[in-house]
């Protein structure tokens, strides 16, 4: 009793205009409780964002309880007015203040006053002082610095030094408590102002919205000075995330008291996503930290469609023009105009198709609005002959950025388009529709989109002739992790897997090939880009297989490499592994089998690297963004009709356009023997040692890979693997076998020669010899030769001596070297072999590998068609 105790009632104004208390009214108006502070004086305006209190005390006069409600009506229509229960005891105590209730004034946020509060003991004892401490709404503003003594004798007086310290601007009330050790309380009022700034913020978190972009937008964040002193603004900045697509535009230096200004943000992005960062407005008020706003934005692309997305101009005769339209839209719905940036002509027959200039890129189409583009086909060849290439139109579209119009002077046509990813898997998806598709008819097809040139590997191009007639569909789904099966390699790194899928039996495509890209960035530092492997997953045999790649260029920040692979199926490329001492592994790789590394069958034998390509024809179709070759782009994809198919012969590369070392023609698949699917007992390719193997055409041949019949299978395979571009020269290329031992000379060059004579290369292909005259007779016999080799004629092999291999082009050598093989020129090819061994050769269980091994060639070259 004798004493008051306060609190207050925090009120936020949550709206959007201020928010006035007009009337604070308590149910019992003659009761112990009373509004204090300014309340007393004058009830608060809020404004928006703001937060006033208003002060309560209870000073009750008698011991007892009380109760009453405290009733505020404000200017807000859509909620009721606020009833607060209010309640509070009145106890008996000895010790009384003088004042109930201690004012300290105004006082500058910052700066300190003190006062002195005087207690009495009016009892007949003396009372010992239990605690004295500070308690109420902000106690953090008062603080007793000059306490009471430990005893106060009865009828004497005592003092306590109280500091009022404001921590903000505004009213501040607390109370002193002071406990006996009796139990009794005795409570003094403590009320102060602070004068100084108090600064405000609109909100923490400000959104921009979906925002077009190349467009922009703009906000404000509001500031308000709550306190009775100016608020002075030191700085208004942007920190963190993506404060580049952010720039504050207009900000206050000053703030006056009671009111508000405005810090004023755009926002602008090229590029469509989501968008953040945080807006930092330093000020003055040092009770407050600096006022920190969250700041969001999306940037929605424009959605674009083009029609039609196939062109027949039907028969043309050369040097006959005829224009097709196709018409480019910017949807109603796009937020921002439509950059079309580039047109770009891909595909085997690009040269003959072209954009007519007067309507070609750059321009841009505002919301709603469509601009054509013209194309002129002029046929360089007659009347009759398929021509078909595609346009590739990039803009900034966010749902289709690369719209891809099929061009051709017939009714087959095939639309490419990327489509939604999975993103929980890191993948890119590319749909292939092929319609109106004719028996016979070969593709070339560039499946390049914005997203597969994002992956670490992407196809390019997917080339295959098929015999189907009508539709089929194909897609290409490129991920980091594993499709159906997991590709894993010693010492190597499986950057991305690729699964194709398609609609009709596997069986209608022949002659299949990829052009690929390898980012470069994603080989170790000092990697050679040729050890790089492509693998294709046999389901037949259910394991991963290698294949022979060629680097076709370098285009910038990619490798581009082709492969001819024995059809489609799931695919995989690995890179070495970076080692300790920051080289690749060497580049060897047997391509992922774990099993061997042979292909068992897996490729065609005799897939030959000109199904599908462009057989020679550069694509100059333009644009490096487009998916053009033009010189090794790396921006939109392989040129479709770009590979070295039809390339030159100059002294015994391969057909294929590889430079020995691309093309899988001869069925050889990295240090395997394809020929009908035998494994032939051959190891991994993963086994060998760069530099120790020869190399011919790509195929790293191995002692492993040799041993007694599968030498002479693995040889017939090299051979077969130089039939086809040796039936396409005008000169002899000239084949010597030699080894330690005599006979197995001249069995397998028996072979060869048999082959060569059934498939009529006798023009092309010269097969001799090398008899070092010494046969071994602990080896072998005569008669075992003969069955060995059983309708082959030995005597008609031509032997030749070492003296006499002054002008050939390739040797397959068993056994030592000789001396002097060193001294033959670099054009002269060397594949080694170590010599088999008799019993290995003449077991009476492999008489029959003449008559296997002829079955395997024949199916080579009927596969190949020769």
């Amino acid at each position: 009793m004798n004493s008051t105790n306060t609190t207050s009632l925090n009120i936020r104004n949550d709206g959007t205009a201020p928010l006035n208390i007009t009337e604070a009214t308590f149910d019992d108006p003659d009761g112990p409780f009373e509004l204090v502070g300014s309340a007393a004086d004058s009830l608060p305006v809020i404004a928006p964002g703001e937060t006033r209190s208003v002060g309560v005390g209870f000073a009750p006069t008698i011991a007892s309880e009380s109760e009453t409600n405290l009733k505020l009506k404000h200017n807000a229509s859509h909620q009721a007015n606020f009833t607060v229960d209010l309640s509070g005891e009145g106890v008996e105590s000895s010790i009384n203040p003088t004042d109930s209730t201690q004012e300290f004034g105004d006082v500058s946020v910052g700066s300190s006053t003190d006062e002195t509060i005087t207690l009495w003991n009016n009892g007949t004892t003396d009372v010992d002082i239990e605690d004295v401490s500070i308690t109420g709404s902000t106690p953090d503003a008062f603080e007793v610095v000059d306490s009471l003594p430990g005893t106060l004798e009865n009828d004497s007086k005592a003092t306590a030094e109280i500091e009022f310290d404001p921590v903000k601007s505004g009213e501040q009330t607390a109370n002193l408590r002071i406990e006996t050790v009796d139990g009794n309380v005795t409570i003094v009022s403590l009320e102060g102002t602070g004068n100084g700034p108090e600064v405000g913020v609109s909100d923490d978190d400000t959104d921009f919205g979906d925002v077009g972009t190349g467009d922009n937008a703009t906000e404000s964040v509001r500031i308000s000075n709550y306190g009775t002193q100016p608020l002075d603004i030191e700085n208004a900045t942007l920190d963190g995330g993506d404060d580049d697509q952010f720039t504050v535009t207009d900000a206050p230096s000053t703030v006056a008291p009671n009111s508000d200004e405005s810090v004023t943000v755009k926002f602008e992005a090229e590029d469509a996503g989501n968008y953040s960062t945080a807006l930092d407005i330093a000020h003055n008020d040092s009770a407050s930290e600096t006022q920190r706003v969250d700041l969001n934005a999306t940037a929605v692309a424009p959605s674009a469609d083009a029609d039609p997305r196939n062109i027949d101009f039907g028969n043309v005769s050369v040097g006959e023009t005829v224009t097709g339209n196709i018409t480019v839209t910017n949807l109603h719905t796009s937020l921002s105009n439509l950059s079309v940036e580039s047109t770009s002509m891909v595909g085997e027959d690009a040269a003959d198709f072209e954009v007519n200039k007067s309507s070609d890129a750059p321009f841009k189409i505002a919301p709603g609005d469509s601009q054509d583009i013209q194309v002129d086909f002029s046929p360089s060849k007659p009347a009759g002959e398929k021509k078909k290439a595609q346009l590739q139109i990039m803009s900034n579209a966010g749902n289709d950025p690369q719209m891809d119009v099929w061009l051709s002077n017939s009714k087959t046509y095939v639309i490419v388009q990327e489509v939604a990813a999975d993103v929980d898997k890191d993948n890119a998806k590319v749909d292939l529709d092929a319609n109106n598709v004719e028996s016979g008819t070969d593709f070339d097809i560039n499946v390049s989109k914005p997203g597969t040139r994002e992956t670490e590997m992407g196809f390019d191009t997917v080339s295959m002739e098929t015999d189907y007639e009508g539709d089929f569909e194909m897609d290409f789904n490129h991920q980091s992790t594993p499709v159906n099966h997991t590709l894993d390699v010693e010492d190597r790194d499986t950057t991305q897997y690729v699964q194709q899928n398609y609609t009709i039996d596997g069986e209608e495509f022949d002659n299949t090939s990829f052009e690929y890209r390898i980012k470069a960035d994603s080989l170790p530092d000092g990697t050679d880009p040729e050890s790089v492997t492509f693998n294709r997953y046999n389901t037949t045999q259910d394991k991963w297989v290698s294949h022979d790649t060629t680097l076709e260029r370098e285009g910038g920040s990619y490798y581009i490499f082709s492969v001819d692979t024995p059809g489609f199926s799931e695919f995989a490329v690995t890179v070495p592994e970076l080692d300790d001492g920051g080289s690749d592994d060497g580049g060897s790789d047997d391509g992922g089998s774990d099993d061997g590394g042979s292909d068992d069958g897996e490729s065609d034998d005799g897939e030959s690297d000109d199904g599908g390509s462009d057989d020679g024809e550069s694509d100059d179709g333009g644009s490096d963004d487009g998916g053009s070759n033009d010189g090794g782009s790396d921006d939109g994809g392989s040129n479709d009709g770009g590979s070295d198919d039809g390339g030159s012969d100059d002294g015994g590369s391969d057909d294929g356009g590889s430079d020995d070392g691309g093309s899988d023609d001869g069925g050889s698949d990295d240090g395997g023997s394809d020929d009908g699917g035998s494994d032939d007992g051959g190891s991994d390719a993963a086994d060998s040692t760069e530099g120790s193997a020869p190399q011919i055409f790509g195929i790293t041949i191995t002692p492993g890979l040799l041993g007694g019949i599968g030498g002479i299978l693995l040889v017939a395979g090299v051979l077969g693997y130089l039939f086809l571009p040796g039936r396409q020269r005008t000169q002899q290329y000239g084949i010597s076998i030699g080894s330690d031992d005599d006979a197995w000379s001249r069995m397998a060059t028996a072979v060869a020669l048999e082959q060569r004579d059934e498939r009529d290369l006798t023009g092309g292909i010269d097969i001799v010899a090398v008899s070092e005259g010494n046969d071994d007779e602990s080896k072998q016999d005569q008669s075992s030769e003969q069955t060995l080799l059983e309708g082959t004629d030995i005597d008609a092999v031509t032997c030749i001596t070492e003296s006499e291999l002054t002008d050939c082009d390739l040797i397959v050598w068993a056994g030592e070297l000789p001396v002097g093989f060193d001294e033959f020129g670099d054009e002269t090819k060397l594949v080694r072999w170590p010599a088999p061994e008799g019993e290995q050769f003449f077991d009476d269980e492999i008489q029959n590998v003449d008559s296997e091994f002829n079955q395997r060639i024949a199916a080579l070259f009927n596969r190949l068609g020769q």
